[in-house]
Parts: C-alpha cells; structure tokens; sequence
C-alpha cells in the first residue's frame, strides 16, 4: 500500500514534469520544431509569433475560465497559450484595394446558400497553414456562388452560361485570378486559358501560371 509521502511526492513529480512541458512547448525555438507542418509559399521565414499571438490573460486565468466552461459556469471556453489565428491577421499583410474575393463578400445574404456548402467567411476556409499548400481547397469552388452565371456581354466565345450549364468548372482558374492581383491580360478564348494540371500544382504550392507581376506585394508583417 502506497504511502502518503509517496503519493504526495509522485504528484510533486507530475505537477513538475507538466510544468517543464508546458514551459519548452511554449519556447518559440521548440514550438518551430514542434511545427505540425510545413509553411505554404511565401511564409517560410515566418516565426510562429507572427501568426500565434498570445491569448488574453494570464496562464491561471486560462485554466479557471476553462475549468469554469467545463463545469458549466460559462458559456464558452478560453484559448490556452496562444489565441487562435484571425482573418484580420491575414489582411494585415495581404489587404488590397481590388481583391476581387475578399471574405466580407461571402458574408452577404445573397451568398448565404454557398456559404453553407463552402464556408469561406475566413481566409482560413481556403489557405489552411502547415499543409504545405497554398490553397486547400480545389479548383472547381467556382461552382457554389456561380452556378446561375450568366453575362450580358459575354467576352469569351464560349459563353460563361454554357460552361456553368455544363459544368466545366475547371476552366474558371484557367481565365481568372481568384483575388484578381497578378498582372495579366484575361483570355478572349477559351482555348487560351491555363491547363487545369497547371493550376492545380499551383494550389498545391508550385509556380505561379499567372506571373510574377502583382499589382500590390504582401506587406511585411
């Protein structure tokens, strides 16, 4: 039968070891090599504090609110360590003047059903990080908000009717830019446009189909 020291000195041992844990996952030199994947493009030189900024309070209060959340004395629980990372944060370094996605758009009523299939109310929705790829959603996403689409001037000769109507929805990134900010002149043919296995290498984290001249370069953070 375990004695009251041992127990008292087995707890002491845990609640030090935890403690030590806890301490090392924190460190930013640890929390990198604890990263659970590889940056997409572009964000390699990032630290983890760039994105992973600390929650609000300290580490006692984090741990009542949470404890007070699971006994149902609150209504939502607290984030522990760091807070989790906000669309805001994003703009911050990659806010533009003519983006021609930018998410308050998908908050509109009129989008609402698409935004029940596709949620893309967050950046997060589409670049999800630590994936190792620049975008996590596919290329045939055109189709939730853009199924109905029809253009009184239509300027490809194929219609952009018949195309949605037939489902081509893999040719949408082969004409358009999603944010719209590479530099470059958008096909009259569809027979011009990018090849899809082009653009979804892309997606995944290859060169860029549309160029290298944007019309405004992610700030530094």
């Amino acid at each position: 039968m375990l004695k009251s020291s041992d127990i008292i000195f087995g707890t002491l041992v845990a609640l030090l070891s935890a403690g030590i844990a806890l301490i090392l996952y924190l460190m930013p030199e640890v929390a990198s090599a604890l990263s659970p994947g590889r940056m997409m493009a572009g964000h390699e030189a990032l630290g983890c504090e760039t994105c992973h900024k600390a929650a609000p309070g300290t580490m006692r209060q984090q741990i009542q609110a949470n404890i007070a959340y699971w006994t149902g004395r609150r209504n939502e629980g607290a984030a522990f360590g760091n807070r989790p990372v906000p669309s805001a944060d994003c703009i911050v370094c990659h806010s533009r003047k003519d983006d021609h996605h930018p998410i308050h758009r998908f908050r509109e009523p009129r989008f609402l059903e698409a935004v029940n299939q596709l949620d893309a109310r967050t950046c997060l929705s589409c670049h999800v990080e630590h994936k190792g790829k620049r975008v996590a959603a596919g290329s045939e996403q055109c189709r939730f908000c853009h199924a109905r689409l029809i253009l009184k001037d239509d300027p490809i000769n194929i219609p952009h009717a018949t195309l949605a109507l037939t489902g081509q929805w893999t040719t949408c990134l082969g004409c358009h830019d999603f944010h719209g900010n590479h530099v470059r002149e958008t096909p009259k043919a569809l027979q011009a446009r990018i090849e899809v296995e082009r653009i979804e290498a892309y997606l995944r984290d290859g060169p860029s189909p549309y160029g290298t001249q944007k019309r405004e370069e992610a700030r530094k953070p």
